[in-house]
């Protein structure tokens, strides 16, 4: 009498383990669809144009960027700014409160803005001296004439990070991300979790 039910628990056991090479699989395929892809198409894709040192001074205990002056053109669209930052800090005190940076970068052709966006720049380094790069994709943005642009960047709040050297990457012709290709990537990973959560 317990031979069927021997034989469903084995077919349920191989099943199960079946299900972790397959998420496995699933997992690497939405790393590779999703962030991956996403990561490329941001960072890599166009024709990098020109890098710009950007230059910044201490004033009254706070710091300041300089305006950077972009020359850009519309056949240079879409246009991509990386904006990549070297800075390093004391010793990690606690790993659950890492130190981090608050910026605020404003791109506009000296009437209308183009790009607003604030963002952070967050150390995962726990050396005793660490010194961390960090890099920063503005959206994509198009410009209607040649001429002369201007890229503010600001730090918000306290420095928790001292600012070693800082550029901006001026990228031509950059392709925005396929947002249907990120999603089949998010459904892989999630695919992948499940089976792998199953086994």
């Amino acid at each position: 009498m317990l031979k069927p039910y021997l034989r469903v628990t084995n077919l349920v056991g191989k099943t199960n383990i079946m299900n972790t090479p397959i998420g496995v699989i699933f997992l690497i395929a939405g790393l590779i669809i999703g962030p991956a892809y996403y990561t490329y198409v941001r960072f890599f894709t166009g024709e990098i144009v020109a890098t710009q040192t950007v230059s910044f001074q201490q004033k009254s205990g706070k710091l300041l960027f300089d305006p950077i002056q972009l020359q850009l053109a519309p056949e240079m669209n879409d246009v991509g700014l990386i904006i990549r930052i070297d800075a390093s800090h004391g010793p990690l005190i606690l790993s659950s409160n890492p130190p981090k940076n608050k910026y605020h970068a404003i791109v506009s052709d000296g009437t209308n803005v183009l790009v607003d966006i604030h963002f952070s720049s967050i150390s995962p380094a726990v050396d005793s001296t660490p010194s961390v790069s960090f890099q920063e994709a503005l959206p994509l943005f198009k410009v209607n004439q040649t001429g002369t642009y201007q890229l503010k960047i600001a730090v918000e709040g306290e420095t928790e990070m001292q600012i070693l050297k800082a550029d901006v990457q001026v990228r031509a012709n950059t392709k925005q991300p396929n947002m249907t290709i990120i999603f089949t990537g998010i459904a892989f990973l999630a695919a992948g979790i499940l089976a792998i959560l199953s086994a």
